[in-house]
């Protein structure tokens, strides 16, 4: 087994054309080798371990603190924890890391770690759903607060997905006079363009209404979305 220093080798793109990702590597030469194998002696089974340094220098002063290290800044159980409920919250990478710095000062994070972290749990929460799926799924749910309707392709593909809030419905029934509809174009993780609907209060305030993700604009869409924002 050969052990070297986190900034040995060089970082060597084969790709050309491309950006170089960033990489602390600098060719420091610190290496050593060790070997583990059996020996008999004396009728007896031993195991022989060797170590060979075949160069003990550094080309680099010692780091200042290990925030550089990626072993340093592995989260815990506790620490996955935070991260899982601040994420749930909608508190960002860079909050998740200011908080986490000041619970344990003694210990290093990097915003990298948060974001592998919120990735995985994106993974382990969709479980093999797309993102739409998994929307529609939390609508489905008995306390979601939510009112939703789709069509669906004959493969089974989710087509114009529409919500509501169920507060919104109280709410557009005594001010249904004046209603806003403004579409997005693709500016969201679905890809979709996404018709968000406001209506104005007694105090000339706005109030979310309902949206809905449109696979596209034509006439067919824009005719459920209206139908559908009718029936309210």
């Amino acid at each position: 087994m050969e052990s070297k220093c986190d900034l040995g080798g060089s970082n060597i793109s084969e790709s050309a054309g491309k950006r170089l990702a960033k990489s602390r590597r600098i060719n420091c030469p610190f290496k050593w080798k060790t070997s583990l194998k059996t020996v008999f002696q004396n009728g007896l089974r031993l195991e022989q371990f060797t170590l060979v340094m075949e160069n003990s220098g550094h080309c680099h002063s010692p780091a200042d603190t290990l925030s550089g290290h990626s072993r340093a800044c592995v989260l815990d159980d506790e620490q996955h924890k935070i991260v899982i409920e601040m994420t749930e919250t909608g508190s960002g990478a860079v909050e998740i890391v200011s908080y986490l710095q000041n619970k344990y000062p003694t210990q290093s994070f990097r915003p990298k770690t948060i974001y592998n972290a919120r990735q995985k749990i994106r993974r382990n929460y969709l479980d093999g759903r797309s993102p739409l799926h998994a929307l529609m799924d939390q609508f489905s749910l008995p306390d979601s607060g939510f009112v939703y309707a789709y069509d669906s392709s004959d493969d089974g593909t989710i087509k114009n997905p529409y919500f509501a809030p169920k507060t919104s419905l109280k709410m557009v029934k005594r001010f249904h006079y004046v209603l806003l509809m403004d579409c997005t174009y693709k500016t969201n993780k679905f890809g979709m363009s996404f018709l968000d609907v406001v209506g104005i209060d007694c105090f000339n305030k706005t109030f979310f209404v309902c949206g809905v993700f449109m696979k596209s604009e034509t006439q067919e869409m824009y005719e459920f979305a209206l139908c559908r924002i009718h029936a309210l």
